[in-house]
C-alpha cells in the first residue's frame, strides 16, 4: 500500500488532491496542517480522521518525524517555501525512501525565481514583457514589480506586485523596496493562460491548458476559468525548455494573451500544484495518478466542457477591490456550453462552502471596513 503526504499550503489544490486520492484503492492519505483551527477542521473534515500532522517550521525535523511514525511515503509538491526547503535536503529524504516527484533544487530555482525564468523563456523563443525603468515620482501607466529571487527580507517582495493606479503607486513608494533585488515590466493587458504539465525522465506525461475568465483585483487568485487550446508551436517551445533542463514533476506556467498585439507572453512558473487544479481533474486530466504512476499519461479531450469556479473568491475579491481601489479582471468565454463547477460547493466540502461565504461576508467585510476607517483617521 502506498502512503501519500499532502501539505495543505494551497487549500484549493489540496482538496482536489484529497478528493482524487480518496477514490484510489491501496492508498493511505496523511495530511500536513498548519493549524487545527476551526476553518481547517471544517475544510477537510471528511479526510482528517486521525491521519494528520501539524507542520513545523523545521521542515527536515518535521518530515523525519513523520517518516519515523508512518514509514515510507510520497510527498506531493505543495507550497513554495516548503518545497524549497525539501529540495535543499533531497538526497537525505531519498535515503529514507521518501519519494519526491520533484526536480533538482537548481532546476526548481531556475524556473521558480522570476528573473531567471524570464531569461530562460527568452532563450527558447518565447515572448516576455518588456523590461522598463520604474517611474520615480509620478504614476503614469500600469506596471509590474517582480522580485528577482525568493528571499526572506522585508525590502524584497515575495510575490509580484501590480501597480495599476495612484494608490498602489503610493503604497509601492512607502514600501522602500530594494530596487537592485527587483525588476520591472510593462503590464500586459489580456487574459492569463495556464499551461499545466507533468514531465518525467525527459517526457511529457500529462498536460492541460486553461484560460482565466475572472481574477481577483491586484492580480490575485483565479476565480473562474475554462479549458483552452494553445498553439502547438508554443507548447513545443515550452516542453523543450522543461525537458532540456531535466524537469521532473508538475508545473503550472502562466502566459498572457495581449489584447494589443495578439501575442502570447510568458509571465511566470509555479513548479508545484496550483489552485485551479480541479479544472484538470474534472476534465479527466489526472495529475494525481501521474505522480503515483510515472508511466500514466493523459491529455485534454477536445470536447472538454467543465470550467472552474470559486464563488467565495468573488466576495474576497470585492473586499480587496474596496480596500485597494483596483479592479477585477473579467474576460468573455470563448467556449460554448461550458458547465462551471465551484471548487468548494461539493458534497464533501459543502459545510466549508457555507462557512467560507459567511466568514467573508461578516468577518472579513467588517475587518476591511475597520481598516479603511483607521487609514482615513
Amino acid at each position: 500500500m502506498k502512503q501519500v503526504l499532502i501539505i495543505t499550503s494551497n487549500h484549493r489544490a489540496a482538496i482536489t488532491q484529497l478528493r482524487e486520492l480518496s477514490k484510489i484503492k491501496d492508498i493511505k492519505i496523511f495530511i500536513g496542517l498548519k493549524t487545527t483551527s476551526l476553518s481547517e477542521r471544517i475544510r477537510y473534515h471528511k479526510y482528517l480522521k486521525n491521519n494528520f500532522f501539524i507542520v513545523k517550521n523545521d521542515v527536515k525535523n518535521f518530515l523525519t518525524e513523520v517518516h519515523n511514525k508512518i514509514g515510507e511515503f510520497i510527498l506531493f509538491p505543495n507550497g513554495e517555501g516548503f518545497i524549497r526547503e525539501v529540495l535543499k535536503e533531497k538526497k537525505y529524504y531519498e535515503n529514507l525512501n521518501i519519494e519526491l516527484p520533484l526536480p533538482s533544487f537548481e532546476a526548481y530555482r531556475k524556473f521558480s525565481d522570476k528573473y531567471s525564468f524570464q531569461k530562460l523563456c527568452s532563450q527558447y523563443g518565447l515572448n516576455i514583457p518588456k523590461e522598463i525603468n520604474p517611474p520615480q515620482n509620478t504614476f503614469t501607466e500600469p506596471f509590474v514589480v517582480k522580485p528577482k529571487i525568493l528571499a526572506d527580507d522585508k525590502h524584497i517582495l515575495r510575490i509580484p506586485m501590480l501597480i495599476e493606479n495612484k494608490k498602489a503607486f503610493k503604497k509601492y513608494q512607502k514600501m522602500q523596496l530594494d530596487s537592485e533585488k527587483h525588476f520591472y515590466q510593462q503590464y500586459i493587458k489580456g487574459p492569463s493562460i495556464y499551461y499545466c504539465a507533468n514531465y518525467w525522465k525527459g517526457q511529457k506525461r500529462t498536460w492541460c491548458v486553461q484560460r482565466n475568465l475572472a481574477q481577483q483585483p491586484n492580480g490575485k487568485s483565479v476565480i473562474k476559468a475554462e479549458p483552452y487550446n494553445l498553439p502547438k508551436e508554443i507548447l513545443a517551445k515550452i516542453d523543450k525548455m522543461f525537458i532540456d533542463n531535466n524537469w521532473n514533476g508538475v508545473m503550472m506556467m502562466e502566459l498572457k494573451y495581449s489584447i494589443a498585439d495578439k501575442k502570447f507572453y510568458a509571465i511566470e512558473c509555479n513548479p508545484r500544484f496550483w489552485g485551479p487544479l480541479q479544472l484538470a481533474i474534472d476534465n479527466n486530466v489526472n495529475f494525481i495518478k501521474a505522480l503515483l504512476n510515472p508511466s500514466y499519461t493523459s491529455q485534454p479531450d477536445e470536447n472538454a466542457k467543465i470550467g472552474y469556479l470559486w464563488l467565495g473568491g468573488y466576495i474576497k475579491g470585492l473586499l480587496l477591490k474596496i480596500q485597494t481601489k483596483t479592479k477585477f479582471q473579467f474576460f468573455k468565454s470563448e467556449q460554448k456550453k461550458v458547465k462551471y463547477k465551484d471548487v468548494w460547493c461539493r458534497k464533501d466540502t459543502f459545510l466549508y462552502f457555507i462557512y467560507e461565504i459567511l466568514y467573508f461576508i461578516f468577518y472579513e467585510s467588517i475587518r476591511t471596513l475597520l481598516n479603511i476607517g483607521k487609514n482615513k483617521s
